[in-house]
């Protein structure tokens, strides 16, 4: 397996990674095994893609699974976390818009989920951010317990408080870089 910082040609990969994940497209049991509850689309793709704020790991030219880790100033067409960077200086922590990034939406093929592959990612990521941020923060839905336990415990992201957005539930994480 390979990890490397995304590039255009990998948009249609990507977004199609993204739409294997989607809660809209997984039954109930399925959504068992993680979720996203959010997918960019190819052209939000593409603009995060140029701020070179798109990983991804693959094997033998297959997309396995990506992550993006975009600035807050990338996420201005998202009225959702416009409303949340707005609430971060409410966290016990010195996180600002200027110190950290938006960790997410993280998309991983369902043959790869329990091997190493997150954890892989969020370790890549880390190394591209240090020095320029202090934080990665993300939020992820309550009933998405796979995810929180793979943020937790194995990327070792630290659970902050609950979060309401549009009449859904999440649990908010800050990563210290």
């Amino acid at each position: 397996m390979r990890l490397r910082v995304a590039n255009l040609g990998d948009v249609a990969a990507l977004h199609a990674l993204q739409q294997q994940c989607y809660i809209a497209n997984l039954s109930a049991e399925e959504q068992q095994d993680g979720f996203l509850y959010k997918v960019l689309d190819q052209q939000q793709l593409s603009q995060a893609i140029a701020e070179r704020s798109v990983v991804l790991a693959e094997r033998d030219g297959r997309v396995l699974a990506m992550a993006v880790f975009a600035s807050w100033s990338f996420w201005g067409f998202s009225t959702t976390l416009i409303d949340v960077a707005e609430q971060l200086p409410g966290l016990d922590l010195p996180l600002n818009c200027d110190n950290s990034v938006f960790w997410g939406p993280v998309a991983v093929c369902q043959s790869s989920r329990g091997s190493g592959v997150f954890t892989e990612l969020v370790d890549f990521a880390v190394a591209h951010l240090k020095g320029r941020y202090r934080y990665l923060y993300s939020y992820v839905h309550h009933r998405n317990h796979r995810s929180l336990a793979a943020h937790i415990n194995k990327a070792q992201f630290e659970l902050q408080r609950d979060l309401i957005l549009k009449g859904e539930h999440f649990r908010e994480l800050i990563l210290p870089l």
